[in-house]
């Protein structure tokens, strides 16, 4: 593909498009690359799914225990989770 906006929309379609109806939770972070949440807010807006943010830390890391407490407590309705591996800004 093209470049980011490109591949990360092509994966999104790809996994939701296909996703089990009863899945509709979608589990994020707030300091994603600002294609993922463009993309996301499709599927919210037109799609019905629901979107949730994990918690990160002053240094713009992921709390782990608020990815593990919202997989948890929606263990057999998440659709898809996307969380940046590592991040250009805040390193």
């Amino acid at each position: 593909n093209s470049g980011s906006s490109e591949g990360i929309s092509h994966i999104f379609h790809s996994i939701l498009d296909q996703a089990d109806k009863s899945r509709n939770i979608i589990i994020t972070s707030p300091i994603e690359h600002s294609v993922v949440p463009a993309a996301l807010n499709y599927y919210v807006t037109y799609r019905g799914f629901t979107l949730k943010k994990v918690a990160i830390d002053q240094a713009g890391k992921v709390i782990l225990s608020s990815l593990e407490k919202l997989l948890n407590e929606n263990k057999d309705k998440v659709a898809l989770v996307t969380i940046m591996a590592v991040n250009n800004e805040t390193g």
